[in-house]
């Protein structure tokens, strides 16, 4: 299934799990409910999708584009979120744990650490 594209689709409840969707492109959506558990989802494109309490369980999602994507009460624990784009994602209730990787992200609490940040000083002087 690697590269494929689908576009208004209704996979409601569907078991999808283990599936090797990377490059795929899917447009308009619904996967509520459904199982995509130890699914390879690496650099997949999700346009207006859906995923509300869909399980992605251990699921590969690394640098997949999820921008707006309904996402809440998805079971996300132990899937891969390295450099996924979750940008105006809905995430209320998602479930995590710690083995989820790169969905919380925090400063640490001790020793040190490198930040950056943007500042915009417009018409301020000597600040």
């Amino acid at each position: 299934m690697q590269g494929i594209v689908l576009r208004n689709m209704d996979l409601s409840g569907m078991d999808l799990r283990g599936i090797d969707f990377s490059r795929a492109s899917f447009h308009h959506i619904c996967f509520d409910r459904a199982d995509l558990s130890g699914c390879i989802l690496k650099n997949v494109l999700f346009e207006q999708c859906s995923f509300c309490g869909a399980v992605l369980r251990e699921a590969d999602l690394e640098a997949s584009a999820l921008r707006g994507a309904d996402m809440r009460a998805c079971d996300i624990r132990g899937a891969n979120l390295f450099c996924a784009v979750l940008e105006k994602a809905k995430l209320e209730n998602c479930i995590s744990d710690e083995n989820t990787k790169f969905f919380r992200l925090y400063c640490p609490e001790e020793g040190a650490f490198v930040g950056y940040k943007n500042a915009v000083t417009i018409g301020l002087r000597n600040f």
